[in-house]
């Protein structure tokens, strides 16, 4: 008796392995989603930092005076002077366009939006940073009025120290020393 030799999978085989396929999509797929959410608020994160050392170098470089207001996802920056497109580009990383320009380019959902209200004043928009209803000035020496910037990623409350620590002894210390 002569055996034919079978060319292909049975019916039953390809569904066991497209189970197999779909279980292993399923477990991955949820966890995938998640890391690219992760990455966005990172991206986000870090875009806001470089935002607020921007603000601090531009108050010291140029001596003005500069105050941020945050609430819900927007950070409102308003100078006594024009803002300088480079800050704020520097930052969102289109350097070749100005504020006005990337208004108009940027209609995606990822990052930052920033928004020109006036020649003083810029809106930040963030899709996935919450912030506390703040307050706070940058002086022309580039110090800021509050230690502490506080956010929300999610609902795990972040913070950065603004302004460096000091270096010189209390003044109660110090007065002791010189005796």
């Amino acid at each position: 008796m002569i055996r034919r030799r079978r060319l292909g999978f049975t019916l039953i085989e390809l569904l066991v392995v497209l189970s197999i396929i779909g279980i292993a999509a399923s477990l991955v797929g949820p966890v995938a989603l998640q890391q690219y959410e992760r990455s966005k608020v990172t991206q986000e994160r870090e875009q806001l930092l470089r935002l607020l050392n921007d603000l601090q170098f531009q108050a010291y470089t140029e001596f003005k005076n500069i105050h941020l207001m945050t609430k819900n996802n927007q950070m409102i920056v308003k100078t006594g002077s024009e803002i300088s497109n480079d800050l704020f580009m520097q930052s969102i990383e289109s350097k070749n366009t100005s504020i006005d320009e990337y208004e108009q380019n940027n209609q995606s959902n990822d990052g930052i939006s920033i928004q020109k209200a006036s020649n003083d004043t810029i809106i930040a928009h963030f899709n996935s940073i919450e912030f506390k209803n703040q307050s706070i000035e940058l002086n022309s020496h580039g110090f800021w009025s509050n230690d502490f910037f506080y956010w929300f990623e999610a609902s795990n409350e972040r913070s950065v120290a603004l302004n460096m620590p000091r270096i010189e002894q209390d003044t109660q210390e110090a007065s002791d020393a010189s005796r």
